[in-house]
């Protein structure tokens, strides 16, 4: 991985950390709402065709998701080989979970490697376990970087939010060495064969899997079981029923 590559992926977390610094969310009732739909969201990946992706990212979304291997699975199936994933997953073993584990304030031990779901469709994740999942996925971690390193109401009331973001980027780098903050991001890398001739198929039919699609005007129609799925204004519809 060339030093511009790694530039460009600190600079592209500081960015999205920057971004949720100041970002201010409403009180609206809309968590299980959002919850159904990230689930619905992941789920549909089956969707994508064999090696049918170049480069993938997902932040704030796989603390939702159960079945982690089998996603991960999916996504290195979908992605071409040498292709690049950013993965962005909330850790259980971070400093203020440690403490509470060690005040007795938690039951669930950080240092445990299974997942812990600590409210219903919410997980966080040991960075051991996920870096072995993504091994078993045929992904190659290149680059950890750890974020939220001042995740505390009282820091976010005293320090402006761009100072704070200027200091987590600056203690970003060591998640290569450590990780103990409840948000890790990792770039990794597929360790399929590249293919010599890219899949010009990007989807593939939900129904019956089949990569054999022809897209007209108003519809992809699968040869493989002739499900008809809509195109209505550029927007491919998947939705079984529809």
């Amino acid at each position: 991985m060339s030093n511009d590559n790694k530039i460009e992926f600190h600079s592209l977390i500081t960015q999205l950390y920057r971004r949720a610094s100041r970002a201010v969310v409403s009180q609206l009732n809309f968590r299980n709402e959002l919850i159904n739909r990230l689930y619905e969201a992941v789920s549909r990946i089956r969707l994508g065709a064999d090696s049918a992706i170049d480069v993938a990212m997902m932040v704030r979304v796989i603390h939702h998701v159960e079945k982690v291997p089998a996603f991960l699975g999916e996504m290195g199936r979908v992605l071409a080989g040498g292709g690049t994933y950013v993965l962005e997953f909330a850790s259980k073993r971070h400093l203020k979970s440690i403490l509470r584990y060690a005040l007795r304030g938690q039951s669930w031990n950080p240092f445990d490697q299974e997942p812990v779901e600590f409210v219903a469709m919410n997980f966080d994740f040991h960075p051991d376990w996920m870096r072995d999942c993504l091994r078993e996925a045929m992904f190659h971690v290149k680059h950890i970087r750890t974020v939220s390193h001042f995740r505390l109401p009282l820091l976010k009331k005293a320090v402006p939010a761009n100072l704070l973001a200027t200091a987590d980027g600056l203690c970003q780098p060591t998640g290569a060495w450590w990780q103990l903050t409840p948000s890790v991001f990792v770039q990794c890398t597929s360790g399929k064969e590249a293919s010599a001739t890219p899949t010009a198929q990007l989807f593939r039919c939900p129904s019956c899997h089949s990569s054999d699609l022809a897209e007209s005007a108003k519809a992809l129609v699968c040869h493989g079981c002739s499900t008809h799925w809509p195109i209505e204004d550029g927007i491919y519809t998947f939705k079984v029923g529809s």
